[in-house]
């Protein structure tokens, strides 16, 4: 709470034609489940898990897709050093030359 709305000579009031608003714990814990990891949040993440340094981390987390693909790839079973460095070195590479999007392009492994 900010220290001023406790000032014994600021005049905060409810508002009197709201009512108090009270929401269950489920419901809570529901919209939570929407909401998307940051990618400062993942980036912290990779450091922590993968110890990355900043530099190798900043493209992963250039795009949603970029981290989520290479989320798929280790999910899949490839080692992170070595997925990261895939999509860092080549197709970061591969994507600035062809000017495209990781979106763009289909391949399989």
């Amino acid at each position: 709470m900010r220290s001023k709305e406790d000032a014994l000579d600021y005049r905060y009031f409810p508002e009197p034609d709201l009512p108090g608003l009270k929401l269950e714990q489920d419901f809570i814990n529901e919209q939570k489940s929407y909401i998307q990891e940051s990618a400062f949040a993942r980036a912290k993440r990779y450091k922590e898990k993968y110890n990355f340094n900043k530099e190798f981390i900043t493209p992963l987390i250039a795009s949603k897709t970029m981290s989520d693909y290479f989320e798929n790839l280790i999910q899949d079973g490839i080692k992170p050093k070595l997925a990261g460095k895939y999509m860092v070195n080549i197709l970061s590479r591969y994507l600035n030359d062809e000017q495209k999007e990781l979106e763009d392009v289909s391949f399989s492994y």
